[in-house]
């Protein structure tokens, strides 16, 4: 390879991780208004180095904040240069080392220190839980644990080129949640096939929420390095991502009997890594060696025994058992090597004792009722005082001891115990404890009224049957396994549940520590066929486009005898719904929309709604998305565009329906271009790029994923030609103006030399025509006057060619001083669920003109009524909020936001008085000499309210001092000093209600035997178990 040709390839690969750090990035820092564009350039004034690590370590439930001040606006290098510093210091915090990174490296923009550098925070916060685990390299476990869970014919040797061709990346999708890509093996191709990889990650995303941080083109370039590759399985490989949960589901079937709910906690004692080895390795280790006292000498009996099925440990017995917890992708990746491993050939276990050995042939503790049990002995001629007994509740059972073996039969259930003896000495590991079961004694208590879709139920006890049991159960219907929740709901009890989904026979299989139980297994009975629900499915319900045919499956087999009725009512028109009926019993529903917006679709069965019906399906028309930019094309059928110059694209989507806009602009390099899409009003959307290479680009601009008119396009883009650079715009008329005024500018290009000058203003609603004047030579004077209100976008272009800045926004408003204009009202502050709340609106300064308003809540929108007051001067609004929380109300006059617009409102559920809790010596008796009037009112969870306590004594009403922290602390401090004996009443009210155990009645007198006598007749209010006494 030559010199070249290195550097191109590093160049790609440092390329494909910049693309997949920077995604990585933006996942995190989402919902903090920061997003990295440029990983490089983006890190340099050290904002968005301090917003990520701000963000990772609140997730990682261990935040970390600098003492320092982060300069929000740095301009000078110095700022940048403490910005970046007080990013460094939290690194450091976290235990991250930096090896020769200063903050000068960031602001210049080294990119491999800067990949470095976030390589370092996802290894931490990605990839690891944080936990450091000695030797052992997380690409190490990665491939381990991606190997384990594949299948055999499925080798991945690395973490690059073997992902190009995505039939490593279908089958870990595949095994994640099965169903999903069925027919993967059929895509096996040995080139890389983006396509594969493509459907592959969006399966992953839309059904195991696996972002997309690496590209399809990425993963499917020879390029591709192992650390991005690394950061996207990760994804997979996070406690509770979908990898992990199929791992434990597939560990949770192995022992069905467990408790097994993480990959960390319930793993240290290593009691479950015994438990799983002997499964699958066919036991070797007995109850007996399992010491949950001694957890790293269980691990060491659960490495050794897993070595037989070819299961090498990943850490030391010491590193697996530290109390600070052994990070969760190693324990998971050792679980799963056990997926692939194999049963060794059982092996009996000799116990040297002197030049004696005892064989116990069983490898087990527990053994069944009336069965012998033999116990070999080798070399015994070598101790001719060798003795046996055995002994349950101290009688002694008859044995038979020869030179070569023990024999005897249990007839009692129950402990027995071996003892061998040598010279009247107890040889090693002697006296064996043997467990003696009866499987005939277990109570086996059948499902009853089982029925096809509906949870079933048996259950087991085990409490007759003697002695330390391990029950395992199996349900069959035929010869195919039935999933089965098996569970010990308490001590020597099981419970099985499961779902039947078919009519016939069905089987459950018991077995005790192993063994049948008689009578019991199997147990055979019948289910009847029943009417499950009539299901549907299919895109049809979901999404259609107008003018086109749309599809949806109803499947009736299973729902008995019936008609099917379809109804598809859209907008402002009735669907006609055609069906055909499938040769499987299904039927094929089809309809073709002919207008835009939601389509309630009904279906029903019998005259009954069948199962999630009504749906309601969204018809788009990507035909109907205008581009109302001028997009002039050159002679070759190129969009010229300018390198580093912004360009803007504005699409009028009022007529395309529900849709969803989505845009990509790749690069020659295959980078794709960020692009922002904002809202100009309403109805239209501004598509924003900057491009950064010449040559040729494309975009493509798509609704709910269908490409619209005009697109996909070639863009051309090459450097600004001189000429435009020189070409400058100046006046106020550039960025504002007033409707049926005349607005103005001025364009300078007297430096430009010979050329045209054009121009136009585009709106929503209206496009202007610009006049353009010659001043003097190369000196133009523009001007133009709208009449609608709203936001515009003004081109100035040289030659064909926009200049600097172009196309301009211009917002025109109506001429009205809003300023003058006034707002008042509870509503604009806060309101509660359910209430109508109210704001007035006076434009008494103003002109006379059109008031809107608009609310939006967390999850809803919130209708808000607008009523004309004298002659629409003043404005009353009123709305009903629904759901609590942050709510958005945005208010306009004449299409400009008034002062304060938006407000937000915070909306609090209906006031609780149940929920407040009072407590503390001023509502209990006392003695007057040394009563402390004092109590806490706690008001947290009864919503908006008012506090009110009154007190009632000898000397009538009291004064009463209320007190908190600030007018947000939801607890409040209530003092009073009574002056004399006898009864008060204490009243608490919660917005003019009582709360729970108000009045209070509460008895103050002189003496102790006084105080006794009256908590005889009157309890005292219980105390709150909270510790009231240290909060007041």
């Amino acid at each position: 390879m030559d010199v070249r040709s290195a550097v191109a390839d590093e160049s790609k690969w440092i390329q494909i991780q910049t693309n997949t750090f920077t995604n990585w990035c933006n996942e995190y820092l989402e919902g903090t208004g920061k997003r990295i564009v440029n990983i490089t350039k983006d890190m340099k004034d050290g904002l968005n180095l301090v917003a990520l690590l701000e963000k990772l370590t609140v997730k990682s439930g261990k935040p970390i904040t600098s003492t320092r001040n982060v300069n929000k606006n740095p301009t000078k290098r110095l700022q940048k240069m403490e910005n970046v510093s007080i990013g460094l210091e939290i690194i450091k915090k976290v235990g991250i080392k930096l090896v020769n990174i200063g903050p000068e490296d960031i602001v210049d923009g080294n990119d491999k220190i800067i990949l470095g550098l976030m390589w370092a925070l996802i290894m931490k916060y990605q990839i690891t839980s944080g936990s450091h685990t000695k030797g052992v390299a997380p690409k190490t476990l990665i491939l381990q644990w991606v190997n384990s869970v594949l299948p055999e014919d499925v080798n991945v040797r690395n973490l690059s080129k073997d992902w190009n061709n995505g039939i490593s990346l279908t089958a870990l999708v595949e095994f994640c949640q099965p169903g999903l890509i069925p027919d993967w093996r059929n895509k096996i191709k040995n080139e890389p096939n983006v396509e594969v990889i493509r459907e592959a990650m969006t399966v992953a995303n839309r059904k195991l929420s696996i972002p997309l941080i690496l590209t399809p083109e990425d993963m499917a370039s020879h390029s591709l390095d192992d650390l991005s590759t690394m950061t996207y399985i990760s994804y997979f490989m996070r406690v509770d991502a979908a990898g992990y949960k199929a791992t434990l589901l597939w560990v949770q079937r192995i022992l069905p009997a467990e408790k097994i709910t993480n990959f960390g906690t319930d793993w240290r004692d290593g009691v479950l890594l015994c438990k799983l080895s002997n499964v699958i390795c066919n036991g070797g280790i007995a109850e007996t060696d399992i010491d949950k006292d001694n957890p790293e000498n269980t691990v060491d009996y659960a490495y050794a025994n897993c070595k037989r099925g070819n299961v090498d440990p990943i850490v030391t017995s010491k590193e697996w058992c530290k109390p600070s917890g052994i990070d969760h992708i190693v324990v998971m990746t050792y679980v799963a090597k056990h997926m692939a491993a194999k049963s060794p050939t059982p092996k009996m276990q000799t116990i040297p004792v002197r030049n004696i050995s005892i064989v116990n042939t069983s490898r087990t503790t527990r053994s069944p009722i009336n069965k012998p049990i033999t116990i070999d002995i080798m070399n015994a001629q070598d101790a001719p005082f060798l003795a046996a007994r055995v002994t349950h509740d101290n009688n002694e059972l008859p044995v038979r001891l020869s030179d070569k073996s023990l024999q005897f039969t249990p007839t009692v259930v129950g402990e027995h115990l071996v003892e061998i003896t040598d010279s009247g000495k107890n040889v090693e590991d002697s006296p064996i404890s043997i467990f003696v079961f009866d499987a005939s004694a277990l109570i086996f208590y059948p499902p009853v009224d089982a029925q096809i879709f509906k949870e079933a139920m048996f259950k087991a006890e085990c409490s007759r049957v003697g002695g330390e049991c391990m029950l395992d159960a199996e349900v069959k219907h035929g010869d195919i396994g039935v999933l089965l929740k098996w569970e010990q709901s308490m001590k020597l009890t099981y419970e099985g549940r499961f779902t039947p989904r078919l009519p016939g026979e069905y089987k459950i299989y018991l077995k005790l520590n192993g063994v049948p139980v008689p009578k019991a297994s199997p147990y055979v009975f019948l289910i009847q066929g029943k009417s499950k629900d009539v299901t549907a499915h299919g895109e049809g319900l979901q999404w259609g486009t107008e003018d086109a045919l749309s599809k949806f499956v109803v499947d009736p087999r299973e729902g008995g005898p019936g008609e099917m009725k379809v109804y598809i009512d859209g907008p402002n028109s009735v669907a006609k719904a055609t069906t055909e009926k499938n040769t499987d019993g299904t039927y094929t529903v089809m309809y073709i929309p002919v207008e835009c917006g939601i389509y309630k679709i009904n279906v029903l069965w019998g005259d009954k709604a069948i199962k999630n019906s009504p749906w309601s399906a969204k018809v788009i028309d990507p035909r109907k998305v205008k581009c109302i930019s001028d997009i002039d094309l050159d002679h070759k059928g190129y969009l010229p565009l300018y390198n580093k110059q912004k360009y803007a694209i504005t699409l009028d989507i009022s007529e395309a329906g529900p849709g969803v806009l989505a845009t990509k602009v790749k690069a020659p390099s295959g980078s794709l271009i960020f692009c922002d899409i904002s809202e100009a009003d309403a109805l239209r959307r501004v598509i924003e790029f900057t491009p950064r290479e010449e040559g040729e680009h494309v975009i493509n601009v798509t609704w709910s994923d269908l490409s619209i008119p005009k697109f996909p396009l070639q863009a051309m883009v090459s450097d600004i030609p001189s000429k435009v650079f020189s070409v400058h715009a100046y006046g106020k008329g550039l960025s504002q103006a007033v409707t049926d005024d005349i607005a103005e500018f001025t364009v300078d290009a007297s430096q430009a030399g010979d050329g045209s000058l054009s121009c136009g203003l585009q709106g929503i609603k209206d496009n202007i025509t610009v006049d353009a004047k010659t001043i003097r030579s190369g000196i133009y004077a523009c001007s133009y006057k709208p009449e609608i209100p709203g936001a515009y976008l003004l081109h100035v272009k040289w030659n064909k060619h926009n200049i600097q800045m172009s196309p301009f926004k211009v917002n025109v408003s109506s001429g009205i001083n809003v300023s003058n204009i006034k707002a008042s009202g509870v509503l604009l502050r806060e309101g509660i669920v359910g209430r109508p709340g109210t704001a007035v609106i006076d434009g008494t300064k103003a002109k006379i003109g059109q008031l809107t308003a608009r609310c939006i809540g967390p999850h809803k929108v919130v209708p808000v009524r607008v009523a004309e007051k004298e002659g629409g001067i003043i404005f009353e609004l009123e709305m009903v909020p629904m759901e609590t929380g942050r709510h958005m109300l945005e208010i306009k006059h004449s299409g400009e936001h008034i002062p304060g617009s938006p407000f937000i409102v915070r909306v609090s559920g209906q006031p609780d008085p149940s929920k407040v809790k009072v407590f503390g010596p001023g509502i209990q008796h006392g003695i007057l000499a040394y009563y402390r009037g004092v109590f806490v009112c706690e008001t947290r969870g009864a919503g908006v309210g008012q506090l009110k306590v009154r007190i009632h004594g000898p000397a009538e009403a009291f004064k009463v001092r209320l007190q908190r922290s600030d007018d947000k602390d939801r607890t409040v401090i209530v003092r009073y000093n009574p002056v004399e004996v006898g009864e008060y009443e204490v009243y608490v009210l919660w917005s003019n209600q009582e709360v729970p155990g108000s009045p209070f009645i509460v008895h103050i007198v002189d003496t102790e035997e006084e105080l006794a006598e009256v908590i005889k007749k009157v309890p005292q209010v219980e105390e709150n178990t909270n510790g009231w006494h240290a909060e007041i």
